[in-house]
């Protein structure tokens, strides 16, 4: 398999734009997701760290705990708040 170099396919060529993906639930988001990190490119898919503790997890999606610092849509709403790109 080709090998990227680090940052992704594109590095050399310097900051890439940013994609952005919107969906609802069974529309492909995941598979997305999971394509450009096997490409080599950085993704988040829902909120930061999603996967890494299923029970912080859960907290995230029935509580809202922790949703201003791991919460994509509330970290994208904030950075347009402050006049910041997304």
């Amino acid at each position: 398999a080709p090998v990227c170099p680090p940052g992704g396919p594109d590095a050399e060529r310097g900051p890439r734009p940013l994609i952005l993906v919107l969906g609802m639930p069974k529309c492909g988001t995941t598979s997305l997701h999971e394509a450009f990190l096997s490409a080599g490119f950085g993704s988040v898919h829902w909120a930061l760290g999603a996967g890494k503790d299923l029970t912080a997890d859960k907290a995230l999606r029935t509580s809202g705990l922790d949703a201003s610092t791991r919460l994509v849509a509330e970290l994208l709403r904030r950075a347009t708040v402050d006049g910041r790109p997304p």
